[in-house]
């Protein structure tokens, strides 16, 4: 498809050629954004490269050469958007797409990138499948493929943080319908223990799952769903309450099961993003919530990164030696004496630590509260410290939460 075809769609009314206006014949096979003109080496031959500008000043290095550099990489032109970042195109620019027949775009101000690449690809696309002979099914499918395909690259962008800026990530949200600049929450669903034993392929399992979660009719809104490993990543709009979370994924879970829960699966949800950067940091609290909920819960729970109180500090604890030597200064003795004798006294610690009330302690155990007093007593000996110290109760508690992600935290 020619570059001058392109120039005729309603989205470059009000845009111009600037310079290079003899290259304007060039064919465009693709689309491509780039905010920083510095690396050039992902640019392929045929592709319209759409930017802000950023940098290209009429001092900058970075005007030299570059309109050789991409003639040489057999570009289809250039498209840039002046009023982010510089004020006009720099003269040398214009000079060099002249010499060469280059065509440099100067965008319309105030059109979002995303409009510009979601009208270009529709185009392309559209016209490449027709100009083809195949049934009168396959485009369709074909483009939603194509579609589903961008928006699975931009998924993984976004969890990995691949993004360098506010106009970056605004071009690519724009292509894909992805409303990135609404808060999302990120969740993921661990399908481990449902897989072990399956005969089926794990691949078309974790399919099913995924599209099972997805076209649930209660499932939340603007839903989007990338399979990791064996896991299913979720992307989704914050207004979903965790009343009717926890309610849909024990759904999802009992749909598997036949109606029978098996506690096979442990979702684990990042705090909701307050903008498009946040994704990333959401994705890693979903994993440290799921990373807990496994080693410390055994019933299915959607567990949430905000519900993880002391976990979350521990977590962020970098020098996993400073968590081993407390754990080992604390209560690895508690563990190892009840390893040895088969005893109860951390269960003990823990719920007398939370609870605070030696009755209610005795009652959950279903003791006596005298044999109560004696296991207190005993785990005083074996730690050698005092439990009636409020300072002390905190630094156990303190330990018993480290020993929980001993193994998640590799401390052993």
């Amino acid at each position: 498809m020619e570059l001058s075809h392109l120039l005729e769609l309603e989205v470059f009314q009000g845009s111009q050629v600037a310079a290079g206006r003899r290259g304007i014949h060039r064919e465009v096979t693709w689309v491509n954004m780039m905010e920083i003109l510095d690396s050039l080496e992902q640019l392929q031959p045929g592709e319209l490269l759409i930017s802000t500008g950023y940098g290209l000043t009429e001092e900058s290095p970075l005007v030299v050469d570059l309109i050789r550099r991409l003639d040489e990489k057999k570009l289809a032109g250039i498209a840039i958007q002046p009023g982010y970042y510089i004020q006009k195109i720099p003269r040398k620019i214009l000079d060099q797409a002249d010499e060469l027949d280059f065509s440099v775009i100067h965008l319309k101000p105030k059109i979002t990138f995303g409009k510009v690449t979601k009208a270009i690809l529709d185009f392309l696309t559209k016209h490449t499948i027709h100009g083809m002979e195949f049934s009168g099914s396959f485009p369709s499918r074909t483009l939603d493929n194509w579609r589903s395909g961008i928006l699975e690259e931009f998924f993984d962008d976004l969890l990995n943080g691949n993004f360098h800026s506010y106009h970056e990530a605004m071009a690519r949200s724009g292509l894909t319908g992805l409303e990135i600049f609404s808060s999302y929450k990120v969740a993921v669903v661990d399908c481990s223990r449902y897989l072990h034993g399956k005969k089926e392929n794990p691949d078309s399992l974790l399919g099913k799952i995924r599209d099972l979660i997805v076209s649930h009719p209660f499932a939340p809104r603007n839903l989007h769903s990338r399979i990791r490993g064996n896991q299913v990543v979720l992307m989704y709009l914050s207004d979903y309450s965790e009343e009717d979370e926890d309610s849909f994924f024990k759904n999802i879970s009992s749909t598997l099961e036949g109606g029978i829960h098996k506690n096979l699966f442990c979702v684990g949800v990042g705090k909701p993003t307050k903008s498009w950067q946040e994704f990333k940091e959401s994705y890693y609290q979903a994993i440290i919530a799921l990373e807990i909920g496994r080693s410390t819960l055994s019933d299915l729970r959607v567990v949430r990164y905000e519900d993880l109180g002391l976990y979350r500090l521990l977590c962020q604890i970098k020098n996993k030696k400073v968590l081993r030597d407390y754990a080992e200064e604390s209560v690895l003795p508690l563990f190892e004496y009840d390893a040895k004798h088969t005893g109860e006294l951390c269960k003990t610690l823990r719920i007398f630590l939370e609870r605070g009330s030696q009755q209610e302690t005795a009652d959950i155990l279903v003791i006596h509260r005298q044999t109560l007093i004696y296991r207190l007593k005993k785990i005083s000996e074996i730690l050698r410290k005092d439990l009636s110290d409020p300072r002390i109760r905190l630094e156990l508690y303190v330990g018993l939460l480290i020993m929980d992600i001993a193994d998640m935290a590799h401390l052993d």
